[in-house]
């Protein structure tokens, strides 16, 4: 595999980036965005440009937004639609990453155009912020997820119109990723292991208790982490409908796991525990897995932390990131290797897509050379690190 990484410009200015990454091109260009902890500071969102591999600022959110100093993270994909018009919403952040009371107004949906204009289409809910989203191109329609009241919505995209179709059951922490069926149905994950399904053409909400497979591994940092981001080891970490084999693809929280999910029986197939790709003597190599499965037409893509990886919260980070593809077919994973490129290595990926369904662009923790400027929030054990992009060819 060919590595290439590239730093993004303002360190100082933001300190991790959540699943923010365009689903697509439009054009040369993805857009993905950072998230700042510091109070009062803006999320900003980038345009890498896959022909010269260069980074460029391209907006805050406090350029776009009403009350836009505290919209500190844009934690959703950020989808396209068949236009070429892009979406995304805004999301709180805890200042300094500490989790806290928050007088949030509410997140707000932001649309790209084509040609490159940013919009407020405005209030998605008070109060809360948006953990995730997805698009059914099919359909016209953006579903969003909200945190903490973990509410479903449905934005019609050619009407401009916003609809709550349903509260998923939580107290304190929701799905991570949520995908779309050929069929149009939203599939989800609550806490206990419990699966969401939205029918469109039904307009129901079905909820399934106890629906994937658990863990009794304690949560990692669950007596420091507490709030509406605190992670349950009963949730999937990320999931993907493949068209082709019309079944989902994904990754379990509880033991870093492959699993497919057949919409129509609802039946699960689990497929190897990816930790044991890590060649890490360390009994925690991956044990808290990480927001980097991307796929292709017949392979998915996946970043192993060595240790526990999540940006600041990196006190148990041990190694460097390790590429692995598993393939659909089989559910067999493949180490290919530790990521590196040139002088720089990665610590952890949180955001991922793939562009012509051969290469993976990523946006992570990668080693900071000398002299480098740095967030002074961003460092793992004594040594502070920098976000660049990453691109793997495969």
């Amino acid at each position: 595999m060919k590595v290439t990484i590239i730093p993004i410009n303002n360190q100082s200015e933001v300190d991790s980036s959540y699943s923010a990454i365009s689903d697509s091109l439009v054009g040369e260009s993805l857009l993905f965005a950072c998230c700042t902890h510091m109070p009062e500071k803006p999320a900003v969102i980038y345009s890498y440009n896959i022909r010269d591999n260069s980074v460029a600022r391209f907006s805050d959110t406090n350029l776009i937004l009403p009350d836009s100093s505290l919209h500190g993270k844009i934690h959703t994909p950020i989808v396209t639609d068949k236009y070429g018009d892009r979406f995304c919403a805004t999301h709180f952040a805890y200042p300094y990453g500490l989790p806290q009371p928050i007088n949030y107004p509410g997140s707000r949906l932001i649309k790209v155009s084509k040609y490159g204009d940013a919009v407020d289409l405005g209030l998605i809910k008070p109060g809360n912020g948006v953990i995730y989203t997805a698009i059914d191109n099919k359909r016209s329609v953006i579903y969003l997820l909200t945190i903490p009241d973990a509410s479903l919505f449905r934005y019609n995209i050619s009407d401009n119109e916003l609809i709550r179709v349903g509260d998923i059951p939580s107290t304190t922490c929701v799905s991570r990723n949520f995908a779309i069926d050929h069929d149009g149905r939203v599939f989800g994950c609550y806490e206990g292991g419990g699966l969401f399904v939205y029918d469109p053409e039904k307009e129901k909400l079905s909820l399934h208790d106890n629906f994937l497979p658990t863990s009794s591994t304690k949560q990692w940092n669950s007596s420091s982490r507490g709030g509406v981001n605190r992670l349950d080891r009963s949730l999937w970490r990320g999931i993907y409908f493949c068209q082709y084999r019309k079944k989902f693809f994904g990754i379990l929280s509880s033991e870093s796991r492959i699993f497919t999910l057949d919409p129509l029986s609802l039946s699960i197939t689990l497929g190897e525990d990816l930790s044991s790709n890590n060649t890490s003597p360390d009994r925690k190599s991956n044990i808290f897995p990480t927001l980097s499965l991307a796929q292709s037409k017949d392979y998915m893509f996946y970043a192993s932390s060595i240790g526990l990886f999540d940006y600041n919260r990196t006190e148990m980070a041990s190694g460097f990131s390790q590429f692995i593809m598993i393939n659909k077919d089989t559910l067999k994973a493949e180490s290919i290797g530790e990521i590196r490129g040139g002088a720089r290595r990665v610590y952890g990926i949180m955001t991922a897509t793939t562009i012509n369904d051969s290469e993976y662009v990523a946006i992570g923790a990668v080693e900071r050379l000398t002299n480098e400027p740095y967030n002074p929030f961003n460092v793992i054990d004594g040594q502070p690190f920098i976000l660049g992009v990453i691109r793997i060819s495969i």
